[in-house]
């Protein structure tokens, strides 16, 4: 399968003129891309010969980039209605191109109103959705991120809750979810998911993101995972307890524990074998920034991927080298079975800071789509449009 993935604020406002006014800009903020200019985009997709496209969060929210929501069962406003999601669905479907939802069961924005309605009431029903150490201003977020607290899916009506809002999105036709931050929830949310899926269709799609680095010993209570089991513990402990200091590892440019990584995803294959691979990504990533062309073993089922949104961009990463990039992607489509390619590496889109350099750093990759790159007059388009087509 090679899946596209689509970063929906900054892709395109289904209109050619915005879009080139807005080619390259980022801001922490809404830019305007649509659900609207993604249809208008499909055929493009098609053409490049992607079979699937994974959109980031599309739910009301209370920021650009979707992961903050207020509202699971409404698109939010920025991107389009209800309506216009089924009609994407719809059109990508008559293209032979499945759909990938986004979707965040581990946290909500803090201006979710359950949660406004949680601190407002000792008395609410939602008081015992989230987790209060001293209510209430004191409670579990995700990781350490206070605008996102945490949800107690221990919680049966909290977990319904969720459930039923992937369940909204299932009768839409759909066909499969990006599953973020899947290190939080407890598992018991993963298997009635999965189950759920099940019912509806075993080939559904679940990409789970197992990712953990960049965690400090401060937050693991947040990782509800390591409530398995003794023995993964154990393994988890060991992979991580050798940096010290209180840190799992230092954030670095292009350095991750890839041991961490690799006992954290063995943990969850016993639920998931299509998982979002960040222990290749970690040494694909190595290998580019050595100056050489990747060889490493490519899990089958796993999703492999050069970047995504936040990760400093595989150009980047290559120091602006063209030549070992499409090397890469040659290497990448020829030898995994799934691939995803995050939106505007087909026509070279980097930048110049690592993504950890500053704060918001992760803004620089996630600029608006520059379309006039996308031509057969750019060379490095052209190669990788070939490079595609080669690997049918």
């Amino acid at each position: 399968m090679r899946v596209y993935q689509i970063f929906v604020d900054r892709f395109s406002t289904g209109d050619t003129h915005r879009d080139a006014k807005l080619a390259g800009k980022t801001a922490n903020d809404w830019l305007g891309g649509n659900l609207k200019g993604i249809v208008s985009k499909l055929d493009y997709i098609a053409d490049l010969g992607f079979d699937a496209i994974w959109l980031t969060p599309i739910y009301k929210g209370s920021a650009y980039h979707g992961y903050h929501v207020t509202d699971f069962y409404r698109v939010d406003p920025h991107f389009g209605t209800n309506e216009d999601f089924a009609r994407l669905v719809r059109e990508a479907h008559r293209r032979d191109i499945r759909v990938i939802l986004d979707f965040v069961p581990n946290h909500v924005s803090r201006y979710h109103p359950f949660f406004i309605e949680a601190q407002k009431n000792p008395n609410s029903e939602y008081r015992d959705w989230f987790i209060f150490k001293h209510w209430p201003n004191d409670y579990m977020c995700f990781e350490d991120v206070r605008d996102l607290p945490k949800l107690d899916l221990y919680n049966p009506d909290a977990r319904n809750y969720i459930l039923d809002s992937a369940e909204f999105w299932l009768n839409f036709g759909i066909d499969g979810f990006r599953l973020d931050h899947v290190v939080g929830p407890p598992f018991d949310l993963w298997r009635d998911l999965i189950r759920l899926t099940h019912s509806y269709s075993r080939d559904i799609i679940l990409m789970p993101e197992i990712w953990v680095s960049g965690a400090r010993k401060e937050i693991f209570e947040t990782f509800w995972f390591l409530h398995h089991s003794r023995r993964w513990w154990k393994q988890f402990y060991w992979a991580v307890a050798r940096r010290g200091e209180g840190d799992v590892w230092v954030w670095k440019p292009y350095i991750r524990n890839p041991l961490a990584e690799t006992v954290v995803m063995r943990m969850f294959l016993e639920y998931f074998d299509t998982p979002l691979d960040f222990v290749t990504n970690f040494y694909i990533r190595r290998s580019v920034k050595l100056g050489e062309v990747p060889d490493v073993r490519l899990p089958k089922k796993h999703f492999h991927f050069l970047d995504n949104h936040d990760m400093d961009r595989i150009m980047m990463v290559a120091r602006n080298d063209k030549e070992l990039i499409l090397e890469a992607l040659r290497y990448l489509v020829e030898n995994a079975e799934n691939v995803i390619f995050y939106y505007g590496t087909e026509i070279g889109a980097t930048h110049s800071d690592p993504v950890s350099s500053k704060e918001y750093g992760d803004l620089q990759v996630r600029g608006f789509m520059d379309w006039s790159l996308a031509r057969d007059g750019n060379p490095f388009f052209r190669a990788v449009k070939e490079i595609l087509a080669s690997s049918r």
